[in-house]
């Protein structure tokens, strides 16, 4: 992953769905607010469990591009095999 450089920008559709999962998986504090964006333009979040510690680094960018193309069969496999440890 590039250097982060703090910008901000609306997340798409996509990772959207995979916050949503993060959310469902780890707690609703893992936020938007809580997302980055790298100098490439790759969102990414420092996942949390419900004390806060982290847990991982998600590329959202990432996986709600290979969900889409199909890499990532289907939700189940998002969650069991790329957003947990």
């Amino acid at each position: 992953m590039t250097q982060q450089n703090n910008q901000r920008r609306a997340l798409t559709s996509g990772e959207q769905d995979v916050l949503r999962h993060i959310q469902e998986l780890y707690g609703p504090q893992n936020t938007d607010a809580d997302v980055s964006v790298d100098a490439s333009g790759n969102a990414f979040i420092f996942i949390k469990d419900c004390a806060n510690s982290p847990v991982m680094v998600a590329v959202l960018t990432n996986l709600s591009k290979w969900y889409a193309d199909g890499l990532i069969k289907s939700a189940d496999d998002l969650r069991q095999y790329w957003l947990t440890r």
